[in-house]
């Protein structure tokens, strides 16, 4: 949220808003995912596949998404883990 309130209320369409700045959101705003129309169901089924290793190619098939798709994901999540290292890199490097 922007404002910080704890002040939250949810919508009809199960999204959720802030009473005190009414900022509109959902559970993927400002995440890697707050751009994709694929279900979150199906991203886990991704994740699972990339854990073991498994090219985007063989997983396309495996999951029956065009391998475009499943190339752009493995992509995404690819970026979320070198941001992710990178950060923590820092905190070590950094620390006093």
């Amino acid at each position: 949220m922007r404002c910080n309130s704890r002040e939250v209320s949810t919508t009809i369409n199960s999204r959720m808003f802030c009473r005190k700045c009414r900022y509109c959101f959902s559970i993927l705003t400002e995440t890697y995912l707050s751009k994709t129309r694929l279900p979150l169901d199906a991203w886990y089924e991704l994740i699972w596949w990339f854990t073991y290793d498994f090219t985007a190619n063989k997983t396309a098939k495996e999951v029956e998404l065009p391998q475009r798709l499943v190339h752009r994901c493995f992509s995404i999540i690819r970026k979320a883990i070198h941001d992710y290292e990178e950060a923590e890199m820092e905190k070590i490097l950094w620390r006093d």
